[in-house]
């Protein structure tokens, strides 16, 4: 507490003295004119907590728990889309409370040079962003127990699986190394190679968009298209299909015999593969029914046929 003292000559100012000098026999009064008291907001001592709070959640993540990390595939085709796998396991044999490993996990992906050292790095996506003007969300985890989740670059579906929130893997060939900061920091690496191309073409998908056209025309429909391809590597050719769907024209791509298939060193979209075949796919014909569920024939160049059907979410009818 803080306390102001001061000279109070209201009196002889009362008395006609307006300068407030002292009178001769006037003692005038020494009165308390402020109080100002001091007190510890409670705020101040909130964020002291918060922080031992971080800290503590931090620490046990960072001390005391093992992480499994690991994608999908051995390697990719450019725009591919990737499925990360995460496990965090408690290694001590007590009850752990830790942060939440899929609140505030930052993902990073590294490109790789020549000699396996690290050329560039930036933000791949988070599986969460930490709020440092809050506890972090935080879960118990059993004794030797751990708990696991799934990522996807590309998630149409509406089951467990999460977004990593950015663009699939990366569209330019190459080595790249994946990192989970978390605790532990655990990584995984992997190869963007490039493909050649069998042959591609597209099916139409309903129903139509509508373009919402500002014109006395009024609204107006589109064509929307699927792209189906097979791409070829290391001996084997795999009949992949596109997440995203596109307006515009249907598109057909074929390699005339004799003609060189050329490395694909760019991603022609977001996709993921459906089947393979030992030998090169030369024939792909789609088609959708009415709930909009896709059916593939396609045939290698052996003259083998088969069919795959695909739900909406692109995933397979067995």
């Amino acid at each position: 507490m803080e306390v102001e003292l001061r000279w109070d000559d209201t009196e002889a100012r009362m008395q006609g003295n307006q300068e407030g000098v002292l009178l001769a026999g006037y003692c005038p009064r020494l009165v308390i004119a402020a109080v100002t008291v001091l007190v510890m907001l409670p705020a101040l001592s909130g964020q002291t907590n918060l922080a031992e709070e971080r800290e503590l959640l931090y620490g046990n993540a960072r001390e005391k728990t093992s992480v499994e990390f690991r994608v999908d595939k051995a390697e990719y085709f450019p725009g591919e889309r990737q499925t990360v796998f995460i496990s965090v396991f408690n290694k001590t044999t007590e009850p752990l409370r830790v942060l939440d490993p899929f609140s505030d996990g930052p993902l990073y992906l590294v490109e790789l040079g020549p000699d396996g050292k690290e050329e560039s790095r930036g933000p791949r996506g988070d599986v969460g962003l930490p709020d440092h003007n809050r506890v972090p969300p935080s879960v118990t985890l059993r004794p030797k127990g751990g708990i696991q989740r799934q990522f996807d670059s590309a998630n149409i579906t509406e089951d467990e699986r999460t977004d990593l929130g950015d663009i699939g893997v990366p569209g330019v060939p190459g080595r790249y190394r994946l990192k989970y900061s978390y605790g532990p920091e655990a990584r995984a690496e992997f190869p963007i190679v490039a493909p050649t191309l069998d042959m591609g073409t597209s099916v139409r998908i309903y129903p139509d968009g509508v373009w919402e056209a500002n014109d006395s025309q009024g609204p107006r429909p589109y064509q929307r298209f699927r792209e189906i391809y097979a791409l070829r590597w290391n001996g084997v050719s795999w009949l992949c299909v596109s997440y995203d769907v596109k307006n515009g024209e249907p598109r057909r791509w074929d390699v005339q015999p004799g003609q060189t298939r050329r490395p694909i060193r760019a991603a022609i979209g977001e996709h993921h593969r459906v089947a393979q075949s030992t030998e090169p796919i030369v024939s792909i014909t789609p088609s959708v029914d009415q709930l909009g569920n896709l059916t593939i024939i396609w045939k290698n160049s052996a003259g083998l046929e088969e069919t795959v059907h695909l739900d909406t979410n692109l995933e397979v009818i067995r």
